[in-house]
């Protein structure tokens, strides 16, 4: 099964905001589609094939990116106030099916579906977790 949807979440110059970009994967290219072809330099592993590889290099140097423009933010994300004694601070686990799950440093969590544009509330965590992990089950539809 192929991701239709990248959910890059994007740190933002205000302290704490934090923005989510879903990029459409069938439109930018980011990744291969195939193992790139074998080189056909003729190269066999001996001393030639290393000076082969070596005057290949500049060819190889010489290809560029290209640019890629980030979509427009599907969403914000901000923080709850907090105090001076409190860092400001979202934490944000993206989800398959474009829905993210953010937490902020007082516990509060939600979690956004990104194409429904639906945000739900989730049980507090009632106090910070240093080393969360997730052990999911093994059916194929966790919602």
């Amino acid at each position: 099964m192929s991701r239709k949807f990248l959910s890059l979440i994007v740190n933002e110059q205000t302290p704490g905001h934090k923005t989510l970009r879903c990029i459409d994967l069938t439109r930018q290219k980011f990744f291969y589609d195939a193992p790139p072809p074998p080189p056909t330099d003729g190269s066999d592993g001996s001393a030639g094939g290393a000076r082969d590889a070596a005057t290949s290099r500049p060819a190889a140097a010489s290809r560029s990116v290209g640019r890629v423009c980030l979509p427009r933010p599907s969403f914000t994300f901000r923080p709850g106030d907090s105090n001076a004694s409190d860092e400001w601070g979202m934490h944000c686990f993206p989800l398959g099916d474009r829905k993210v799950i953010c937490a902020d440093q007082s516990g509060l969590a939600f979690v956004f579906d990104a194409e429904t544009r639906i945000v739900g509330a989730m049980p507090s965590l009632g106090r910070p977790k240093r080393m969360p992990f997730s052990l999911p089950n093994n059916t194929d539809d966790l919602w």
